[in-house]
């Protein structure tokens, strides 16, 4: 009973001092929540960033594998397995993952030739750590 007392005492006696202690824990909580770990979430692309990214990635891989001798022109395709991943701490975005790469197809004018295939498919296997099943080659019309 004297603890109880002395809490009764201690809530009735003043009120200035209970909401003082009230908005600093609270104001504690909204910290810790901020500050927890790392949420990770798949982004959705209403903005068309995904879309943005893909096409950029494409023209550049185009021009990339048109590079290579005997490709001639090129059309590439990208595509992704799930979505890019943002990182967030609290309220602040962390870091952005891009979107991991299913597979690539190349349409290329000399994709007829083995040389020019097995070139494109060395060059694309490299630079995104896929296997070799996931790029397709074809000639192009």
């Amino acid at each position: 009973m004297d603890k109880k007392s002395n809490i009764m005492r201690f809530i009735n006696g003043d009120k200035k001092k209970i909401t003082i202690i009230a908005v600093a824990v609270i104001g504690v909580l909204l910290i810790l929540l901020s500050l927890g770990g790392a949420d990770e979430s798949t982004a959705d692309t209403p903005d068309g960033s995904l879309a943005e990214y893909k096409a950029s990635l494409e023209a550049e891989l185009a021009e990339l594998c048109s590079s290579v001798s005997g490709a001639g022109r090129c059309k590439v395709t990208v595509s992704f397995s799930e979505g890019e991943k943002t990182e967030y701490r609290g309220t602040s975005k962390i870091s952005t993952t891009p979107p991991k790469i299913l597979g690539i197809t190349v349409l290329a004018e000399g994709g007829d030739r083995a040389e020019v295939r097995g070139a494109l498919t060395d060059c694309l296997t490299a630079l995104f750590d896929i296997g070799a099943n996931r790029v397709a080659v074809l000639k192009r019309a």
